[in-house]
């Protein structure tokens, strides 16, 4: 609903797609903003009744998340198969949810990578280890035009640049964002 105290709009869409196979139709596609303290609520009527939501991102809109200054490189060239993995994903015009699911060496981190070109905006990127962390760091430089002063590393060894965090690439292992107990005042920032 919209209206006096409808309070701020919701960066993140819900979209709800209806299947009508009564009347021949594929999918009837409704969409709308929901308060962002109503979303849950709103997802498990919609799960109660048996139809799905999907989270849509319409970074064409925000204009809370900084932008970036990020573009692949002109000789970087994605194959079919990552071609069709960033269709998908974009299809409706805006950042769907999902898990991209490739084998490895495939190129998982270059579809990662063209989408937040595509995206242009702030973003934090998670990795299962510091080698991890590192190579993505690598394969941005490789394959982007982005400024290695715009990419943040936030590990155990390496505590980041917090003005960096706010207006770039920032690229952390789970553990450093996850860890219970006191966290510091950089993981704070990020998870604010």
């Amino acid at each position: 609903q919209r209206g006096a105290g409808a309070g701020p709009r919701a960066t993140l869409e819900q979209t709800l797609m209806l299947q009508n196979s009564y009347y021949g139709l594929a999918e009837t596609l409704y969409s709308f903003e929901i308060k962002p303290d109503a979303v849950e609520a709103v997802r498990a009527c919609a799960n109660e009744a048996g139809l799905p939501l999907l989270d849509e991102y319409d970074f064409r809109k925000d204009q809370r998340t900084g932008a970036i200054d990020i573009d692949l490189r002109p000789d970087t060239h994605i194959r079919p198969y990552q071609e069709r993995c960033l269709r998908s994903m974009f299809a409706t015009g805006r950042g769907k949810s999902g898990i991209i699911v490739l084998p490895c060496g495939s190129g998982k981190t270059l579809v990662g990578i063209t989408a937040c070109a595509t995206i242009k905006k702030r973003t934090l990127i998670l990795c299962t280890s510091t080698v991890a962390v590192e190579q993505w760091r690598q394969q941005l430089l490789q394959w982007t035009l982005i400024r290695r002063k715009d990419i943040c590393i936030f590990t155990a060894d390496q505590k980041p640049d917090l003005v960096v965090m706010e207006n770039g690439i920032t690229i952390a292992t789970y553990t450093i964002m996850g860890a219970g107990g006191k966290r510091n005042a950089a993981t704070m920032r990020v998870l604010n």
